[in-house]
């Protein structure tokens, strides 16, 4: 779309969004994951997906592309030169770094104030979030004045040490701009005015939405419009493969026969609460562990266990150890066809905005650094998932 660079972060921030949805709701269905039961930063859930986790992908995201670029210009030139390998690393580390703490700010802006202040739903500023989003991307390709926008330029394979501190700097910051995006909005609105979860997240998406509306709408670049009628690639390849996997799982799958046996949420007494300090300085309180007697996540039970719930071990002096290793059992679809619905419209309206976005933008320019752009982005969300976890 040779969208700007304030209107590229957003766009990539839904992007993800539109690779995540349909497989996290399924995934947590099928047991994949779970999400601990009281935490209040995901305690509003669609299909039990939490809706701060999308507009936290959403925040990352965005500050992963944003610090990669601006590393990139501040000290790259256009052509890659391997000769420049530190500064490379420099832009890289600073990504990683830095893209956590911007996506915090992002949401903290947006969720924290509508959810916690003004009590309203995740789903609200879930959604006004991925508006703002789409809107900056559109308005940046209707209004992108870069003649130069669709030239392909040379690769320079004796930059690979700049390259390479670029990519590292995107895997190690991105994470922490994205949290700062996230804390900037979530926890304002979630955690000092109440608002729910999908208010902030769709208010976060909003941002993401307008900003790429925007650059779309003043892009004039006659080559931004251009397609490739059967156009494909390996990335067009992976999310086809990903979406028409989904399609068809959420037709076959059996959840009811699904055994997740591993560590998840420790098994201990009820009603014994834990602090949460979050980055906009509130302190929040949660159930420490899961009380197996009564909980508030229907996606599994305990119904294929022989004797019932796991039993917690006794230290020998009486007192019960926490259990974090057991085994969960899957629950039946209440509407499956209400599942299959919304797999399937997310799929395949996904599908068509992705071809739309690369398809029919113009050829695809000779850019080194999207060789490593996924793959890092992939590394930075194992990160994030061990953070979270």
């Amino acid at each position: 779309m040779r969208l700007p660079w304030w209107a590229e972060g957003p766009a990539v921030g839904l992007s993800s969004v539109m690779l995540q949805l349909p497989f996290r709701m399924l995934g947590t269905k099928m047991l994949w994951w779970t999400w601990h039961d009281t935490d209040p930063t995901i305690r509003e859930r669609m299909f039990w997906t939490p809706w701060s986790s999308l507009y936290f992908y959403a925040a990352c995201a965005c500050s992963f592309v944003w610090i990669l670029r601006f590393t990139r210009n501040l000290l790259l030139e256009r052509e890659y030169d391997w000769t420049k390998f530190i500064r490379e690393f420099i832009c890289a580390f600073l990504t990683g770094v830095l893209s956590f703490w911007l996506g915090t700010v992002q949401f903290s802006l947006l969720y924290y104030p509508l959810h916690d202040f003004f009590k309203i739903h995740s789903e609200i500023t879930t959604i006004i979030f991925f508006a703002i989003y789409a809107s900056l991307v559109f308005i940046a390709d209707r209004n992108n004045v870069d003649v130069e926008a669709r030239n392909e330029r040379e690769y320079d394979w004796t930059k690979f040490i700049r390259e390479f501190i670029c990519a590292f700097l995107t895997g190690v910051l991105s994470f922490w701009l994205g949290t700062v995006q996230f804390s900037l909005l979530y926890y304002p609105l979630h955690d000092f005015f109440k608002i729910h979860s999908e208010i902030t997240t769709i208010i976060f998406f909003a941002i993401y939405a307008s900003l790429v509306f925007i650059a779309d709408r003043n892009n004039v670049d006659v080559e931004a419009r251009n397609g490739t009628r059967y156009w494909f690639d390996e990335l067009s390849c992976a999310i086809a493969l990903e979406y028409i996997f989904l399609m068809v799982l959420v037709v076959v799958a059996d959840p009811l026969n699904i055994v997740s046996e591993g560590i998840h949420q420790p098994i201990g007494p009820c009603k014994e609460m834990e602090s949460i300090h979050t980055p906009a300085g509130l302190i929040l309180q949660r159930e420490k562990f899961l009380c197996a007697k009564k909980y508030n996540e229907k996606y599994f039970d305990f119904h294929c266990i022989p004797n019932g719930i796991p039993q917690q071990q006794d230290d020998g002096t009486g007192r019960l150890l926490p259990l974090e290793y057991y085994a969960i059992c899957g629950t039946d679809f209440k509407n499956r066809a209400e599942y299959t619905t919304i797999i399937w419209s997310c799929c395949i309206i996904f599908a068509t905005f992705f071809y739309q976005m690369a398809a029919c933008s113009g050829p695809t320019p000779v850019d080194p650094i999207k060789v490593c752009l996924m793959s890092i982005y992939l590394v930075n969300s194992f990160v994030y998932e061990f953070l979270r976890s």
